[in-house]
């Protein structure tokens, strides 16, 4: 999910499509057609996606929902960076981590 888009997520559907996988930062191709086909998403997740958008330098269909600020968007984030600076400390703020 690190590679995802914003013209991935289907905002109508509530689904998002996970067409390129990325592993430290490097792209490959879906393992199969099955992995390539859309996921559900809970309205919540649409919601909090939707507020990192509004909230994101780069917006664009083409821009990546979790895009590297440091790489001007030409990349994602590191997953790594990604669970260090955003969604551990989301976690905490709901009390949800380190329980």
């Amino acid at each position: 999910m690190i590679a995802l888009t914003w013209a991935d997520v289907n905002e109508l559907t509530l689904e998002v499509t996970v067409l390129r996988p990325c592993v430290r930062n490097r792209f490959g191709d879906g393992k199969n057609t099955a992995s390539r086909r859309p996921v559900p998403l809970h309205p919540f997740v649409l919601e909090s996606l939707l507020e990192w958008k509004r909230d994101s330098l780069y917006k664009a269909d083409a821009d990546f929902v979790f895009a590297s600020i440091r790489l001007k968007c030409k990349k994602p984030m590191g997953s790594d960076n990604l669970l260090k600076r955003y969604i551990r400390p989301a976690l905490k703020r709901r009390a949800l981590w380190g329980r």
